[in-house]
């Protein structure tokens, strides 16, 4: 009977393989390479394997930011500039990979490397379509100074005039 239950047919062992000799991945000026061990590369593979064989569930919480909606009023009705919630959130995140730098890194094939700078690249749906130019070194931008960069970079992108450099190097999107 095809409906019966069939089996499951028991999980091959991973077949060890060399690894094929990939090029060194270029470390951007001021990046710290920290090359991986042969047990954190068995790591990451496994956790890519559960990745795409798992059942996966996510959670979602929700924030009182009473103070920080009362903040960002008293900051409009006297600057310049005004900023968004975003930006607030842009400003604390870049300030999480200052506090934890092990998170301020980007994965390759070969190392982690460690960003010298908390580069925050933003999501921005224009016209062209989605994409994510990258605000360098946020942890030292005032937030006045931040919302006015996002700004223009979320102009450049619905303009069509980011480059390709203004898309690379951001450690969190």
């Amino acid at each position: 009977d095809r409906l019966a239950p069939q089996p499951a047919a028991a999980p091959s062992a991973p077949t060890p393989t060399a690894p094929a000799a990939a090029p060194a991945a270029a470390v951007p000026e001021g990046w710290t390479a920290v090359p991986h061990s042969r047990v954190r590369k068995i790591i990451a593979q496994r956790l890519q394997e559960s990745k795409t064989t798992a059942p996966h569930f996510y959670l979602r919480m929700s924030a009182r930011v009473d103070t920080l909606l009362a903040l960002r009023a008293q900051l409009n009705a006297s600057g310049r500039v005004k900023v968004s919630v975003n930006d607030f959130i842009v400003k604390a995140a870049a300030q999480a990979l200052v506090d934890v730098p092990a998170m301020n890194v980007v994965w390759t094939e070969e190392a982690v490397l460690q960003a010298p700078t908390a580069d925050v690249a933003i999501a921005v749906a224009s016209e062209k379509g989605l994409v994510t130019p990258v605000i360098r070194d946020v942890a030292s931008l005032s937030l006045s100074a931040l919302s006015a960069k996002i700004k223009d970079a979320v102009g450049r992108a619905n303009e069509g005039r980011l480059s390709t450099a203004d898309l690379q190097g951001g450690t969190l999107t």
